[in-house]
């Protein structure tokens, strides 16, 4: 059946040409060496027209050059009062030294309390030294009951070989009741 992920359409990308999925290339990396996050098109899409994913753009960027990364406005939000998701600093990260992946940190937060979202385990990386990627925990939810946002595993990829990285629909959810995150 079809996935639903962080979905959005051409219509809400950023950049130009649209992005498909979550794309990104070490000009974009935060650390050095440079990470290539998740890098897909429109031709690993679970879904007929295939899904523009997850896109921002500079004007969400905290560093400089701007980043085009992973984030979200509220226009977007499954929740009210609207969510802007991806958020996270070096002193969250799982790994040492940090990685700061969607580079915000708690200053950057768009609601109160700030919003910590974006870590993961590396028993889910797909690159070798692994990467502490994507997922969250019940205690940085915005709303109750708390959610567990993106977490996966190989079982559940759309390519070969398998990425492990940004999940799903409610056969797939981590939580119960099943949580559809956020679709458009």
């Amino acid at each position: 059946p079809p996935i639903i992920l962080v979905t959005t359409g051409h219509e809400y990308s950023t950049v130009d040409p649209p992005i498909i999925l979550v794309t990104t290339g070490h000009e974009y990396s935060t650390v050095d060496p440079p990470i290539i996050l998740v890098t897909t098109g429109h031709e690993y899409s679970t879904v007929d027209p295939p899904i523009i994913l997850v896109t921002t753009g500079h004007e969400y960027s905290t560093v400089d050059p701007p980043i085009i990364l992973v984030t979200t406005g509220h226009e977007y939000s499954t929740v009210d009062p609207p969510i802007i998701l991806v958020t996270t600093g070096h002193e969250y990260s799982t790994v040492d030294p940090p990685i700061i992946l969607v580079t915000t940190g708690h200053e950057y937060s768009t609601v109160d309390p700030p919003i910590i979202l974006v870590t993961t385990g590396h028993e889910y990386s797909t690159v070798d030294p692994p990467i502490i990627l994507v997922t969250t925990g019940h205690e940085y939810s915005t709303v109750d009951p708390p959610i567990i946002l993106v977490t996966t595993g190989h079982e559940y990829s759309t390519v070969d070989p398998p990425i492990t990285l940004v999940t799903t629909g409610h056969e797939y959810s981590t939580v119960d009741p099943p949580i559809i995150l956020v679709t458009t």
